[in-house]
């Protein structure tokens, strides 16, 4: 089982959302300047955002968020905003209530990310001894950092539990598996994954390069070894029908992308097709009224006025702040608040109100009662 933060935006903030799991390219981090877990979520949202942007051309899992936040600086400030700190698996911010802060695990951790991390949607070994719960084997549990020791995670009784045990990673290396928190990790300098292929699931070894041109990219596994290939900046993973991938140049407007690395300078890849950034990111910055690129970046709580240009709608998201509710472009509350019918931040409901969804939810959880037919807020997973 895994915790991640409930706080994600609708339509595009929960596409974003979905892409917070970014890391990158492997690099040696600066220290952190103290021990203590405040100090280790910003140096990891530092590390996430520096790797986002790094390692674009992994695929199209790399290019959301640099897309949405336009520079390192707005990348670190829409995560402290959403709350996507990841990496997978670890606690949030928030919810490190009752664990034990291993400092001298936390630069561990945040070194440890790379390319193959996010396209495996894996997280380090590193990082699963950052935090340590007080749950022996088979006691109750929430989340993997609730469970005390190494090659310990909290295992889901069914796929929609909201809880589960704690239970030892056991899935030797080579053998069937069904999530990676089951495979046995018999040194913490390695990384064991649960990989899938058409052969099956199983544990494997996954091994990160990167690609010059004309080289095979992508995944390719031989044995137990999976091989993570990125191709090197300034090219583009472009997949050969009947054919194997190989690292290319990047293309003009119109040419064919499978992620931004493989377009020229200010184009992203859209759709398959090299086009002009699709967000701007900054007030004054010329927009498209009627919906085309370029468009306002809400998660900067910008609009596109009657002049063209962006205009911001004013506030920070909390209560009473405007906001907007469209189905694609919507401009989102804080983590605290949400977006009411009237077009307006309010405070997310506590547990037992009635909710029309989880971003209403202090607890990030709307649960339907089929005997009452009612939805309340209540915990969750």
């Amino acid at each position: 089982m895994h915790n991640s933060s409930p706080i994600y935006y609708s339509s595009l903030c929960q596409i974003l959302g979905a892409l917070l799991v970014l890391s990158g390219c492997s690099s040696e981090s600066p220290p952190m300047a103290s021990g203590s877990p405040d100090e280790f979520y910003a140096a990891l949202l530092s590390k996430r955002c520096e790797l986002a942007f790094a390692c674009t051309n992994l695929g199209s899992e790399g290019s959301v968020l640099p897309q949405v936040s336009g520079s390192r600086a707005g990348c670190e400030e829409l995560l402290a905003q959403t709350g996507g700190y990841g990496p997978r698996g670890l606690p949030t911010a928030s919810t490190t209530t009752g664990l034990a802060f291993n400092s001298d695990k936390a630069q561990a951790c945040i070194d440890a990310m790379t390319c193959g991390t996010v396209l495996d949607n894996r997280m380090p070994v590193a990082c699963r001894e950052v935090f340590d719960g007080a749950i022996a084997e088979h006691g109750d549990c929430e989340i993997d950092a609730e469970c005390h020791g190494p090659n310990m995670y909290c295992r889901e009784a069914t796929p929609d539990a909201c809880g589960g045990t704690c239970e030892a990673s056991s899935v030797a290396l080579g053998e069937s598996c069904s999530a990676s928190e089951e495979c046995f990790v018999s040194d913490e300098r390695s990384e064991v994954v649960c990989h899938f292929d058409s052969d099956g699931a199983a544990c494997r070894t996954p091994q990160d390069v990167v690609s010059m041109a004309g080289e095979t990219c992508g995944r390719t596994r031989v044995g137990t070894t999976v091989t993570v290939a990125k191709c090197a900046t300034g090219l583009d993973c472009v997949s050969a029908i009947g054919g194997t991938a190989t690292c290319g140049g990047a293309f003009a407007p119109n040419g064919t992308c499978s992620n931004d690395a493989g377009c020229a300078a200010d184009l992203i890849c859209i759709g398959g097709t090299c086009m002009e950034r699709a967000f701007a990111n900054a007030a004054g910055d010329a927009c498209a009224s009627d919906g085309s690129a370029p468009n306002c970046n809400p998660l900067f709580r910008l609009t596109c006025g009657t002049s063209g240009m962006c205009e911001p709608i004013g506030g920070t998201g909390t209560t009473g702040d405007a906001c907007t509710n469209s189905e694609v472009f919507s401009v989102p509350c804080d983590a605290r608040h949400f977006c009411d019918a009237s077009e307006h931040c309010i405070p997310r409901h506590p547990d037992g109100a009635e909710c029309g969804g989880g971003a209403q939810c202090e607890s990030g959880s709307c649960n339907y009662d089929s005997s009452s037919g009612q939805s309340t807020c209540g915990p969750g997973c």
